[in-house]
Formats: structure tokens, C-alpha cells, sequence
């Protein structure tokens, strides 16, 4: 269920010009089991080891584009 919601996402931002960050693909990266086992509290909300590493990937992300400003 969440991919077709990412996939939306993606598309809706590739039509209007705009970049987004994939957390999907990068979550698809750790593994499916890894991920709820190690990154969730329940079946969809991420617990305190989960927000940590998706700020992770999100301030990388942000760098890498401020980072192509200069």
C-alpha cells in the first residue's frame, strides 16, 4: 500500500518540476525485515531508532542540495 502512495508521490513530483527526497527507495534499501523489526513500534509508525535514521537521511539529503548551491 505504501509504494503505490510513493510511486504517486514521486510521480506528482516529477510533473511538477520537483525534487523529492525517496525515503521509500532508501527505506527498500535496509530491508523489509530489518526495517519492522528493528525501525518500527508497530506495523507504520517508525520508533526512536527509526525517526533517528530517517533524519539521518533527510539531513543528507538537505546537504547534498545545498552543497549543489554553490
Amino acid at each position: 500500500m505504501m509504494e503505490d502512495f510513493a510511486e504517486g508521490v514521486r510521480e506528482v513530483a516529477a510533473a511538477r518540476g520537483l525534487e523529492c527526497i525517496d525515503l521509500s527507495t532508501e527505506i527498500e534499501g535496509v530491508g523489509r525485515l530489518t526495517w519492522q523489526t528493528g525501525y518500527l513500534k508497530d506495523r507504520a509508525h517508525p520508533n526512536a531508532a527509526g525517526h533517528q535514521w530517517l533524519a539521518e537521511r533527510m539531513a543528507d539529503w538537505f546537504m547534498e542540495k545545498i552543497g549543489e548551491l554553490d
